[in-house]
């Protein structure tokens, strides 16, 4: 069972975990933590530590070009 994705009350945008992502790409998890960490794609980090990422870096990341995420933009 899938959890509903959560909702940035600031943007309106539905947000995704790690994981999601990741399932989503599939990458693995480590992969979207270091695209975060590297600024690749946008995310923000909650109090507890974990992250959540737009579904728009998502759409963004799956129209580039076989999926490659371009570090120089």
């Amino acid at each position: 069972m899938v959890a509903e994705p959560m909702v940035d009350s600031q943007a309106k945008e539905k947000v995704l975990s790690v994981a999601e992502v990741a399932s989503e790409l599939g990458v693995a998890r480590i992969t979207v933590r270091r695209w975060l960490k590297a600024k690749v794609i946008e995310g923000f980090q909650l109090t507890g530590g974990n992250y959540r990422i737009p579904t728009s870096e998502v759409h963004r990341i799956q129209a580039t070009k076989e999926g490659q995420v371009k570090k120089w933009q």
